[in-house]
């Protein structure tokens, strides 16, 4: 089983993600005709769908992930390519994302820390 793409501005960010750690999930944007009827019978007027991706990262140093919040704080919406589990096909959209759950481990013996499961969740513009 190969990993999911995570290309982030044209950058493959691929190689820090967890090997089964990915989700994908939508959220409904509504708009305003959407209604009850008298029977009981509801209409919700959906007017579009936003990927909201989750991605469970490796153990990274502080430069990985320095670079990862370079690539994501570059511009308010940056290009991602992930894999949509929707239409089975890599596909690129802008998103904007935030890097969370992130906790210090032990100094290696190289003097480096390591940071231990951060997530990385990116919501679609």
């Amino acid at each position: 089983m190969q990993k999911m793409p995570l290309t982030i501005s044209g950058v493959d960010f691929s190689p820090l993600t967890a090997r089964l750690g990915y989700t994908v999930s939508y959220t409904d944007v509504t708009g305003g005709n959407g209604m009850t009827m008298q029977n009981g019978d509801t209409y919700v007027d959906v007017i579009a769908r936003k990927p909201r991706l989750k991605w469970n990262l490796n153990s990274l140093t502080m430069s990985e992930l320095a670079q990862l919040h370079a690539a994501i704080n570059a511009a308010v919406y940056v290009a991602v390519t992930y894999y949509d589990t929707a239409t089975a096909s890599e596909k690129t959209a802008l998103f904007h994302g935030t890097i969370s759950d992130q906790t210090v481990g032990v100094i290696r013996a190289g003097g480096y820390y390591r940071f231990r499961a951060p997530v990385l969740t990116m919501v679609a513009r």
